[in-house]
Protein backbone atom coordinates (compact mmCIF):
# COMPACT_ATOMS: atom_id res chain seq x y z
CA UNK A 1 0.00 0.00 0.00
CA UNK A 2 0.88 3.37 -0.90
CA UNK A 3 0.10 6.88 0.32
CA UNK A 4 0.52 10.25 -0.94
CA UNK A 5 -0.30 13.84 0.24
CA UNK A 6 -0.60 17.19 -0.26
CA UNK A 7 0.76 20.03 1.82
CA UNK A 8 1.22 23.31 -0.57
CA UNK A 9 2.74 20.86 -2.94
CA UNK A 10 2.71 16.95 -3.04
CA UNK A 11 4.92 14.71 -1.53
CA UNK A 12 6.30 11.66 -2.68
CA UNK A 13 4.78 8.15 -2.37
CA UNK A 14 5.45 6.52 1.15
CA UNK A 15 5.09 2.57 1.31
CA UNK A 16 2.80 1.69 3.84
CA UNK A 17 3.67 -1.86 3.59
CA UNK A 18 2.83 -5.40 1.67
CA UNK A 19 -0.07 -7.34 3.66
CA UNK A 20 -1.01 -9.07 1.18
CA UNK A 21 -4.29 -6.43 0.67
CA UNK A 22 -7.67 -7.43 -0.55
CA UNK A 23 -9.00 -4.91 -2.35
CA UNK A 24 -8.53 -0.95 -1.63
CA UNK A 25 -8.52 0.68 1.89
CA UNK A 26 -10.38 2.83 3.57
CA UNK A 27 -9.14 6.57 4.74
CA UNK A 28 -10.53 9.10 8.08
CA UNK A 29 -9.41 11.74 9.63
CA UNK A 30 -10.92 12.56 13.24
CA UNK A 31 -8.79 15.52 14.10
CA UNK A 32 -5.54 18.26 12.58
CA UNK A 33 -2.56 15.65 12.40
CA UNK A 34 -4.26 12.33 12.58
CA UNK A 35 -5.17 10.00 9.93
CA UNK A 36 -6.48 6.15 10.27
CA UNK A 37 -6.36 4.02 7.16
CA UNK A 38 -8.41 0.22 7.46
CA UNK A 39 -7.75 -2.27 4.56
CA UNK A 40 -9.35 -5.99 4.34
CA UNK A 41 -6.22 -8.64 3.38
CA UNK A 42 -6.39 -11.79 1.69
CA UNK A 43 -7.25 -13.67 4.73
CA UNK A 44 -10.03 -11.50 5.74
CA UNK A 45 -8.84 -9.45 8.64
CA UNK A 46 -9.34 -5.77 9.23
CA UNK A 47 -6.25 -3.92 9.23
CA UNK A 48 -5.79 -0.61 11.21
CA UNK A 49 -2.51 1.93 10.60
CA UNK A 50 -2.45 5.44 11.95
CA UNK A 51 -0.40 8.63 11.65
CA UNK A 52 -0.36 10.96 14.54
CA UNK A 53 2.92 12.60 13.46
CA UNK A 54 4.48 9.31 12.52
CA UNK A 55 3.04 6.19 10.82
CA UNK A 56 2.37 3.36 13.48
CA UNK A 57 2.75 -0.40 13.12
CA UNK A 58 -0.58 -2.52 11.27
CA UNK A 59 -2.61 -4.01 13.55
CA UNK A 60 -5.14 -6.62 13.51
CA UNK A 61 -8.87 -5.52 14.39
CA UNK A 62 -11.28 -8.21 13.60
CA UNK A 63 -11.77 -11.52 10.93
CA UNK A 64 -13.73 -13.25 9.31
CA UNK A 65 -14.67 -10.27 6.46
CA UNK A 66 -15.68 -10.43 3.09
CA UNK A 67 -15.83 -6.86 2.00
CA UNK A 68 -13.50 -3.58 1.59
CA UNK A 69 -14.07 -1.34 4.81
CA UNK A 70 -16.27 1.93 5.18
CA UNK A 71 -14.95 4.32 7.63
CA UNK A 72 -16.60 7.42 9.48
CA UNK A 73 -15.96 10.00 12.41
CA UNK A 74 -18.00 12.24 14.36
CA UNK A 75 -15.74 13.68 16.32
CA UNK A 76 -11.88 13.48 18.03
CA UNK A 77 -11.28 10.18 18.92
CA UNK A 78 -14.34 8.55 17.52
CA UNK A 79 -14.15 5.88 14.78
CA UNK A 80 -16.53 3.81 13.49
CA UNK A 81 -15.74 0.90 10.76
CA UNK A 82 -17.80 -1.37 9.11
CA UNK A 83 -17.07 -4.33 6.58
CA UNK A 84 -19.42 -7.18 5.07
CA UNK A 85 -18.36 -10.40 6.84
CA UNK A 86 -17.98 -13.56 5.11
CA UNK A 87 -21.44 -14.52 6.43
CA UNK A 88 -23.03 -11.45 5.05
CA UNK A 89 -23.82 -9.29 7.67
CA UNK A 90 -22.43 -5.77 8.47
CA UNK A 91 -19.96 -5.76 11.20
CA UNK A 92 -19.06 -2.66 12.89
CA UNK A 93 -16.29 -1.88 15.21
CA UNK A 94 -16.22 1.11 16.51
CA UNK A 95 -13.47 3.33 18.24
CA UNK A 96 -13.87 6.09 21.52
CA UNK A 97 -10.66 5.40 23.36
CA UNK A 98 -10.83 2.12 23.37
CA UNK A 99 -11.95 -0.61 20.14
CA UNK A 100 -15.39 -2.51 20.76
CA UNK A 101 -16.82 -4.94 18.33
CA UNK A 102 -20.42 -3.87 17.83
CA UNK A 103 -23.31 -6.42 17.10
CA UNK A 104 -23.35 -7.27 13.55
CA UNK A 105 -26.15 -5.92 11.25
CA UNK A 106 -28.52 -7.46 9.12
CA UNK A 107 -27.79 -10.39 6.48
CA UNK A 108 -27.22 -10.66 3.06
CA UNK A 109 -25.20 -8.01 2.70
CA UNK A 110 -21.86 -8.86 -0.06
CA UNK A 111 -21.08 -5.22 -0.77
CA UNK A 112 -18.77 -3.03 0.87
CA UNK A 113 -20.80 -0.70 3.06
CA UNK A 114 -21.04 3.27 2.97
CA UNK A 115 -20.51 5.35 6.10
CA UNK A 116 -20.96 9.15 6.95
CA UNK A 117 -21.53 11.01 9.66
CA UNK A 118 -22.53 14.71 9.64
CA UNK A 119 -23.02 15.73 13.60
CA UNK A 120 -21.59 14.22 16.85
CA UNK A 121 -23.03 11.29 17.58
CA UNK A 122 -24.92 10.70 14.59
CA UNK A 123 -23.03 7.91 11.97
CA UNK A 124 -25.57 6.94 9.01
CA UNK A 125 -25.19 3.82 7.18
CA UNK A 126 -25.76 1.98 3.67
CA UNK A 127 -25.80 -1.27 2.19
CA UNK A 128 -26.64 -3.20 -0.65
CA UNK A 129 -27.60 -6.57 -0.38
CA UNK A 130 -27.37 -10.04 -2.92
CA UNK A 131 -30.82 -9.08 -4.19
CA UNK A 132 -30.20 -5.43 -5.03
CA UNK A 133 -31.82 -3.42 -2.57
CA UNK A 134 -30.30 -0.72 -0.59
CA UNK A 135 -30.82 -0.32 3.28
CA UNK A 136 -30.46 2.72 5.22
CA UNK A 137 -30.04 2.82 9.25
CA UNK A 138 -28.42 5.35 11.15
CA UNK A 139 -27.02 5.79 14.97
CA UNK A 140 -27.90 8.78 16.99
CA UNK A 141 -25.27 7.90 19.85
CA UNK A 142 -27.72 5.92 21.51
CA UNK A 143 -29.80 3.21 19.49
CA UNK A 144 -29.82 2.33 15.75
CA UNK A 145 -32.91 3.42 13.72
CA UNK A 146 -34.10 3.30 10.12
CA UNK A 147 -35.70 0.63 7.86
CA UNK A 148 -35.53 2.64 4.28
CA UNK A 149 -34.84 0.66 1.37
CA UNK A 150 -34.56 1.22 -2.37
CA UNK A 151 -34.80 -1.20 -5.13
CA UNK A 152 -32.90 -2.49 -8.16
CA UNK A 153 -29.07 -1.84 -7.24
CA UNK A 154 -26.19 -3.15 -8.67
CA UNK A 155 -22.58 -1.64 -6.97
CA UNK A 156 -21.61 -0.62 -3.88
CA UNK A 157 -23.42 2.72 -2.74
CA UNK A 158 -21.45 5.61 -2.45
CA UNK A 159 -22.26 8.87 0.44
CA UNK A 160 -21.73 12.09 1.28
CA UNK A 161 -22.38 14.81 3.61
CA UNK A 162 -22.05 18.53 2.96
CA UNK A 163 -23.41 19.65 6.38
CA UNK A 164 -25.46 18.90 9.34
CA UNK A 165 -28.71 17.23 8.04
CA UNK A 166 -27.99 16.50 4.07
CA UNK A 167 -26.80 13.48 2.47
CA UNK A 168 -26.11 12.51 -0.88
CA UNK A 169 -26.25 8.91 -1.98
CA UNK A 170 -25.37 7.37 -5.57
CA UNK A 171 -25.70 3.81 -6.42
CA UNK A 172 -25.08 2.01 -10.27
CA UNK A 173 -28.22 0.14 -11.40
CA UNK A 174 -28.42 -3.05 -13.45
CA UNK A 175 -28.17 -0.96 -16.55
CA UNK A 176 -24.77 0.68 -15.69
CA UNK A 177 -27.22 4.16 -15.17
CA UNK A 178 -26.16 6.46 -12.41
CA UNK A 179 -29.02 7.24 -9.64
CA UNK A 180 -29.33 9.78 -6.95
CA UNK A 181 -31.15 10.12 -3.61
CA UNK A 182 -30.38 13.17 -1.02
CA UNK A 183 -32.33 13.86 2.24
CA UNK A 184 -32.55 17.43 3.09
CA UNK A 185 -32.84 17.05 6.89
CA UNK A 186 -36.61 16.62 6.10
CA UNK A 187 -37.58 14.19 3.21
CA UNK A 188 -35.94 12.02 0.66
CA UNK A 189 -35.91 13.86 -2.63
CA UNK A 190 -36.87 12.62 -4.98
CA UNK A 191 -39.67 10.70 -2.53
CA UNK A 192 -38.47 7.72 -1.36
CA UNK A 193 -39.03 4.76 -2.47
CA UNK A 194 -37.74 6.96 -5.70
CA UNK A 195 -34.25 7.55 -7.13
CA UNK A 196 -33.16 10.48 -9.72
CA UNK A 197 -31.22 9.57 -12.62
CA UNK A 198 -28.37 11.62 -13.64
CA UNK A 199 -26.72 10.15 -16.53
CA UNK A 200 -28.13 9.03 -20.15
CA UNK A 201 -25.96 6.99 -22.96
CA UNK A 202 -23.12 6.01 -20.59
CA UNK A 203 -22.40 2.01 -19.01
CA UNK A 204 -20.76 2.34 -15.58
CA UNK A 205 -19.08 -0.89 -14.07
CA UNK A 206 -17.24 0.39 -11.42
CA UNK A 207 -18.66 1.53 -7.58
CA UNK A 208 -19.06 5.37 -7.68
CA UNK A 209 -17.32 7.81 -5.15
CA UNK A 210 -18.11 11.06 -4.02
CA UNK A 211 -16.49 14.06 -2.16
CA UNK A 212 -17.68 17.36 -0.89
CA UNK A 213 -15.89 20.79 -0.34
CA UNK A 214 -18.19 22.82 0.31
CA UNK A 215 -21.98 23.54 1.53
CA UNK A 216 -24.34 22.76 -1.36
CA UNK A 217 -21.59 21.09 -3.10
CA UNK A 218 -21.09 17.85 -4.25
CA UNK A 219 -18.85 15.94 -6.60
CA UNK A 220 -19.20 12.36 -7.89
CA UNK A 221 -17.05 9.87 -10.13
CA UNK A 222 -17.21 6.51 -11.63
CA UNK A 223 -15.36 4.76 -14.58
CA UNK A 224 -17.75 3.43 -17.58
CA UNK A 225 -16.96 0.68 -19.64
CA UNK A 226 -14.20 1.78 -21.78
CA UNK A 227 -12.33 2.94 -18.30
CA UNK A 228 -12.76 6.50 -18.91
CA UNK A 229 -12.95 7.89 -15.55
CA UNK A 230 -16.62 10.43 -15.63
CA UNK A 231 -17.27 12.75 -12.98
CA UNK A 232 -20.54 15.90 -12.75
CA UNK A 233 -21.40 18.16 -10.00
CA UNK A 234 -24.11 19.40 -8.23
CA UNK A 235 -24.15 22.75 -6.99
CA UNK A 236 -26.60 25.27 -5.44
CA UNK A 237 -29.27 22.39 -6.43
CA UNK A 238 -28.32 21.96 -9.95
CA UNK A 239 -25.96 19.62 -11.75
CA UNK A 240 -23.08 20.31 -14.29
CA UNK A 241 -22.68 19.53 -16.79
CA UNK A 242 -26.44 19.44 -16.89
CA UNK A 243 -29.13 16.90 -15.62
CA UNK A 244 -27.61 13.38 -17.83
CA UNK A 245 -24.38 15.01 -19.00
CA UNK A 246 -20.67 14.00 -17.32
CA UNK A 247 -17.22 15.02 -18.28
CA UNK A 248 -15.34 12.65 -19.33
CA UNK A 249 -11.52 12.74 -17.46
CA UNK A 250 -10.27 10.07 -20.02
CA UNK A 251 -8.61 6.67 -19.55
CA UNK A 252 -6.27 5.55 -17.29
CA UNK A 253 -7.09 3.79 -13.95
CA UNK A 254 -8.42 0.19 -14.64
CA UNK A 255 -10.62 -1.54 -11.90
CA UNK A 256 -10.84 0.21 -8.43
CA UNK A 257 -10.54 3.49 -7.31
CA UNK A 258 -10.91 4.82 -4.28
CA UNK A 259 -10.93 8.82 -2.18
Amino acid sequence: MYHKWFQDGWGPWEDLGDRQFAGSPGAVAWGPGRLDVFATDARGELLHLWFDGTWRSWEVLDRGLLSEPAAGSWGPVRLDIFAATQGNQIRHVGFDGDWKKEQARGTNFPYRPAAVSWAPNRIDLFAVSGAGILSHSAHDGRAWSGGTAWGRCASSPAVRAWGPGHLDIFVVDPEGAMQHVEWNGAVWRPLHPNFETISEGIVFHSEPESASWGANRIDVFCLDSNNHLRTKFQEGGNWQPGQLGWFDLGGGPAGRFRF
